[in-house]
């Protein structure tokens, strides 16, 4: 029987999985809830132990809102996911129309400018935005970004929608003016900052990307009628495990974070601009398989930022391909055993 020796205080599990050709992998899974620190750089260990979340947790309700969380099951990522959950916050806790809010990455700055709430407004035959209301701090979800349904399609055959973003605000479908008093998104990207109402710029925004929003879902390959005859339940041919990775297109590392990494945040936290440096896996990790040991390295492959609760959650994980063997799994040890 699969016997887990976690000697560390992180939360570890192992979760069987398939790929898109059917072999056995096994995941494991390490996760861990960190403090975030204004005061200091180096994150600690949190005495909350973090939960592995098992399936997507959104905002509000699935078919109307982004996610919040999305499920720590998968069986791989390719690259390091950034995902920042809070709000964004005018320095000083003064009333301003507009913030500038930037995550950096080392040398890589992803940065988006956000409003108080604006509206189109006609204007004999032109369309103007009005000017921002003041605010003084805002949620950073995707309801807030560019996207949604034109409502004045919503009598028609064929209702239009961000297929980016449904949750989104701004978005007005071909041939279509905007409903006096339609909302822009708050959050843009300064360099692509919407000037007209046929403006479609992608949503800017540091949160996970639902499973059934582009570009997310063009990777998960082809479900049409020889899917179903021939392959389900299996994965199309054409699934690229790219898919996995679950960030802002942006906020997903061309490989994994090994550790060092400095990532700082602007105006993104009530206590002024803090950072934090991410922490290296030094912990050993042994698999025992039908009696044959072997050391492997866990891949940083997931990282939540939450600075309202002042917490860092990161998530390392093992893939570990174990064709007809997963029942064959004698122990996993994670960490050096404490002395008595």
């Amino acid at each position: 029987m699969l016997e887990i020796k976690n000697h560390t205080a992180l939360t570890a599990e192992i979760i069987p999985g398939l790929d898109k050709n059917g072999f056995d992998y096994a995941a494991l899974i390490i996760k861990g809830n960190f403090v975030l620190n204004p005061s200091n750089m180096n994150l600690v260990l949190s005495d909350q132990p973090a939960k592995l979340i098992k399936a997507d947790k959104y905002y509000d309700e699935a078919d109307n809102s982004s996610v919040q969380y999305e499920a720590d099951t998968c069986i791989l990522k390719q690259g390091t996911d950034i995902v920042l959950n809070g709000h964004a916050y005018v320095p000083g806790n003064q009333m301003q129309r507009a913030v500038d809010v930037g995550l950096q990455i080392n040398d890589r700055n992803i940065s988006y400018r956000v409003f108080g709430d604006r509206q189109w407004e006609k204007n004999g035959l032109s369309w103007n935005i009005t000017q921002a209301e003041r605010f003084d701090r805002l949620p950073l979800i995707y309801e807030n970004a560019f996207g949604g349904i034109d409502t004045s399609t919503l009598e028609d055959d064929v209702v239009q929608y961000s297929d980016f973003n449904p949750t989104g605000k701004g978005f007005v479908g071909n041939k279509k003016t905007p409903v006096e008093g339609l909302f822009l998104p708050n959050i843009e990207n300064p360099q692509k900052l919407i000037s007209q109402y046929t403006d479609r710029p992608l949503p800017s925004g540091f949160g996970f990307i639902s499973r059934t929003w582009q570009p997310r879902v063009k990777l998960a390959g082809t479900y049409d009628e020889n899917w179903q005859t021939n392959r389900s339940p299996l994965l199309p041919l054409d699934f690229d495990e790219k898919y996995f990775n679950a960030a802002h297109p942006d906020l997903i590392t061309p490989g994994h974070l090994s550790g060092g990494e400095k990532i700082l945040l602007r105006n993104l936290s009530k206590l002024g601009d803090i950072g934090f440096i991410i922490p290296e896996w030094t912990a050993p990790v042994k698999v025992t398989v039908k009696g044959r040991s072997k050391s492997i390295q866990p891949l940083l492959d997931t990282v939540i930022i939450e600075p309202d609760i002042n917490n860092v959650s990161l998530t390392w994980r093992v893939t570990m391909p174990c064709y007809k063997q997963f029942l064959y799994i004698n122990s996993i040890s994670i960490g050096r055993k404490r002395k008595a």
